[in-house]
């Protein structure tokens, strides 16, 4: 398989942001011994693609329990905390997860 400067690969481009290197293998292995042809196995090797950063403002907001759930603090335990009963902000200390719908918008900002 030849491939000329015009051709792109979408696939691997998709993911990477680049294309992917084809090279042969310089230590084929051999299919059967009965088969004396020589092998044209071609090894694929991904360029180095870029490394997704951490949103800073996002990992102080949200935390990966060990389950693999994605848990956040609860609003209102900032301030004007001598009008909230104890039982109230005991329950807004406590993490609560994030919802299923939410999941996408913060798994992309934590990687």
């Amino acid at each position: 398989m030849a491939l000329s400067p015009g051709n792109k690969l979408s696939s691997s481009t998709a993911m990477s942001g680049s294309p992917l290197l084809l090279r042969r293998d310089p230590f084929p292995i051999p299919s059967s011994p009965s088969s004396q042809k020589p092998s044209s196995a071609l090894t694929v090797f991904a360029a180095k693609g870029y490394k997704m950063k951490t949103h800073k403002a996002s990992a102080k907001r949200f935390r990966v329990t060990g389950r693999g759930e994605i848990v956040r603090r609860r609003t209102g335990k900032q301030h004007l905390l001598a009008k909230k009963n104890t039982k109230r902000k005991l329950r807004l200390s406590k993490m609560h997860p994030v919802n299923k719908r939410d999941y996408d918008n913060v798994i992309g900002t934590l990687p």
